[in-house]
């Protein structure tokens, strides 16, 4: 989640480099980290920790630090630097306290992951934490187990009692410590010299450019020492958390809705075997009252489960990276990492774009699954706060002149995700790319109310989720938007081209990825079920299911839709359920009435990111015209 770099150097190879390598590790790492920065310098027992609530790109720039860190390449002696490239998870990146590297005496870390019990582990050991940041608690209980450990049963403990993801560089005592239970870690060891450079991704190091090295993976549970005065590597096994669960969350068959709504029941006609109401863009009744959609429906089927068995077995390479994994920290994504660790013995690696809406419970769900099956986590940051100000104008401009056509605008910023994970397949030499989504969730009334009433007849296998469907489709697409873009003048702001980027990127790119669920059985009971009771994953409580918890739109888009359309994405998925005889259509309604009451505290702090007042918004909103 965040970017990890650095060296030591004894006057040899790596100071003939260094201001070359630095400026290299520090600019690939910000791709993993743009909300702040920092580096610390080692040297003759000297500590120096310097942090900046600002991206590397920007602050190394400036002549004051540029004049600090010359100064430390000069030197000759042997020396350390650990640098460090923020995504902020626990505590804001604008107060200093909550970046790093963090130091505790003379022990300096940094951290890249979330633990998710660090709050609980602080007060049952008597920790003292000043700021809101999990990694002061690592350095802290770290140092607090020097007290009577050796470093390398302080770090088998300190691992044994965290629940989440971690990697971790530590400085203590003229020893260095890499030590992972996920595999965010490389480091090149150069045996004639003894210095070290490391990196969170193969792919930093490779960009080095050196010749005749071997790059070596930090394996998962695995805890590497370096030793200043005997110039020697020392490799240990951790131990990981036993964790107690006592999570638990119903089923489908026991979520109820609540007797008082906030919504005034709307007299609208309902398909009478599917449960879609009239105001489905493009939706028809015959006269026993059932839709076009249910009338012409074709049930999901999954593809030969042997076909999947025999992509995976072509690409499977033994203790190396062998597929890329589309990875949200939602329930699917989860529960197919889960599969494919457990069943099918893939190395995967999990990428996630982080564009600013995924939500801090996704965030450390995604610790959970990869500190617990051992995954290499790659996470790409987008410029956050940049996104966010886009969903500020795109939102504004709506606001003026909504249209339920324009509410994927919202959205268009994570679409981006589609080809980050091809770049990092292509960047790690892996040819396999899987995503899962589930064969229910098709929600092509989003462009139908954009006119492209004809994607609904297509919506029979997952691939159409991924590619456009027709050119016509999108022609009607282009011409729709470009003249909402006429009437809305409001719409041309520096948001517009990450707009059509995203418009790009969902319908025109390639999209070679395996769907994993048009092969392995998808079932929400049994997912949900071996997500909480086997890692602990956490449930949102403003939620009766657990779609869409960790994408922090969600809650807000569906309001909209809900508002004015009176439906949402949960009635089409229940929808879809229904008519492929998994769920009855009594109790799909009473489930969706329960997903679409509003989360109001979850709309709040999306508004809240985006710059946007909560209580105007909702205001106007619920004044607007239904169907608009």
């Amino acid at each position: 989640m965040c970017g990890l770099y650095g060296y030591t150097s004894k006057n040899y190879f790596i100071s003939n480099n260094e201001a070359e390598i630095f400026n290299k590790l520090s600019s690939s790492a910000e791709v993993r980290g743009k909300e702040a920065c920092g580096f610390a310098t080692i040297y003759n027992s000297n500590i120096n920790v310097e942090k900046f609530t600002n991206k590397s790109s920007s602050v190394y720039k400036q002549r004051e630090i540029k004049k600090k860190l010359s100064k430390f390449f000069s030197l000759s002696e042997e020396k350390l630097l650990m640098g460090h490239s923020r995504l902020q998870t626990h505590g804001s990146s604008g107060d200093n306290a909550n970046n790093q590297p963090v130091r505790d005496g003379q022990v300096v870390l940094i951290h890249n992951g979330i633990i998710c019990n660090h709050n609980e582990l602080a007060i049952e050991n008597k920790v003292n934490i000043n700021s809101e940041l999990d990694s002061e608690y690592l350095v802290k209980r770290f140092n607090q187990l020097l007290r009577s450990e050796s470093s390398n049963n302080a770090m088998r403990i300190l691992f044994k009692e965290i629940e989440g993801e971690a990697t971790l560089v530590m400085y203590e005592n003229e020893n260095l410590h890499f030590a992972t239970n996920c595999g965010n870690l490389y480091y090149i060891y150069f045996e004639e010299s003894s210095e070290i450079i490391f990196a969170s991704e193969e792919v930093f190091l490779k960009e080095l450019k050196f010749s005749d090295v071997k790059i070596v993976k930090l394996k998962p549970k695995e805890h590497v020492v370096y030793n200043f005065k005997s110039n020697s590597l020392q490799k240990f096994e951790l131990s990981l958390s036993n964790l107690i669960l006592n999570f638990s969350f119903k089923p489908l068959a026991e979520i109820e809705s609540k007797s008082e709504s906030f919504w005034k029941k709307d007299d609208l006609q309902i398909c009478s075997l599917g449960i879609l109401n009239e105001n489905m863009p493009g939706i028809s009744f015959n006269k026993a009252g059932i839709s076009n959609f249910s009338e012409h429906f074709q049930p999901f089927r999954y593809k030969n489960i042997k076909l999947l068995e025999h992509i995976l077995s072509e690409n499977r390479v033994n203790n190396k990276k062998d597929i890329v994994v589309g990875f949200s920290g939602g329930r699917d994504s989860s529960y197919m990492l889960h599969l494919l660790k457990n069943k099918y013995d893939m190395n995967p690696i999990a990428v996630t774009y982080d564009w600013g809406m995924v939500t801090d419970l996704a965030r450390r769900n995604q610790a959970r699954i990869c500190g617990s099956l051992g995954i290499e986590h790659v996470i790409v940051a987008a410029d956050i706060q940049e996104k966010r100000r886009n969903i500020n104008r795109y939102l504004t401009a709506w606001l003026k002149k909504p249209n339920l056509g324009m509410v994927p605008l919202l959205m268009a910023g994570d679409k981006k995700y589609f080809q980050v994970m091809s770049e990092t397949a292509a960047k790690n030499n892996v040819n396999l790319i899987c995503i899962g989504s589930s064969p229910y969730e098709f929600t092509s009334f989003k462009t139908g109310f954009a006119g492209s009433i004809d994607s609904f007849k297509l919506e029979k296998s997952l691939e159409n989720i991924l590619q456009a469907s027709s050119f016509t489709s999108m022609s009607k697409l282009v011409t729709f938007y470009v003249s909402q873009i006429l009437k809305n003048p409001s719409y041309i702001n520096p948001s517009l081209l990450d707009a059509m980027l995203g418009f790009k990127y969902s319908y025109f790119d390639e999209k070679n990825f395996v769907q994993f669920f048009e092969y392995e059985e998808w079932d929400e009971d049994l997912i949900n079920h071996t997500l909480i009771n086997e890692y602990g994953w956490e449930t949102d409580s403003t939620s009766p299911s657990t779609w869409r918890i960790g994408d922090g739109t969600a809650p807000f888009y569906n309001f909209i839709y809900r508002a004015l359309c009176g439906f949402s994405e949960h009635d089409t998925f229940r929808n879809n359920q229904v008519l492929n005889l998994k769920l009855s259509r009594e109790k799909a309604i009473d489930i969706v009435k329960a997903e679409n009451e509003p989360r109001f505290e979850k709309i709040e702090e999306y508004l809240e990111l985006v710059d946007i007042d909560y209580e105007s918004t909702i205001e106007r909103i619920l004044s607007f015209s239904k169907y608009v």
